[in-house]
């Protein structure tokens, strides 16, 4: 699957619990500094879990979403790798981190994590 964000395409990946979102940091995507955009980092990080909890189990929304920035990001393909932390009968946690080089670019804290509601 892809999708197509400032010319860019996003593409979607599963490996078993896993979802991998990757695409190309080019400038439309870069703020006033030059570093990719916080937003579009936020975005790909929430897609990468939203789709994981849409093709394991049911469609949810995002309560909640922390990131933290670790390094800036300049050029280059980018990485996004969703996967869960717990699933519970109304509320699945997941987590997502952004990778560059095999480099860690965003992590959330053992406490911030996203949780997205499922019907059921």
């Amino acid at each position: 699957m892809a999708t197509t964000l400032t010319n860019t395409t996003f593409s979607t990946t599963y490996k078993d619990d896993l979802c991998i979102v990757s695409f190309e940091a080019k400038s439309p995507m870069f703020n006033p500094q030059g570093t990719l955009h916080g937003g579009i980092i936020a975005t790909a990080l929430d897609v990468s879990m939203g789709h994981l909890l849409h093709h394991k189990m049911l469609p949810g929304a995002t309560l909640e979403m922390n990131v933290k920035y670790l390094l800036p990001i300049t050029e280059g393909q980018v990485r996004c790798e969703g996967s869960f932390i717990k699933k519970g009968k109304t509320i699945v946690f997941l987590q997502s981190h952004m990778y560059r080089d095999c480099l860690l670019y965003t992590s959330p804290s053992p406490r911030d994590q996203r949780g997205s509601g499922v019907a059921g």
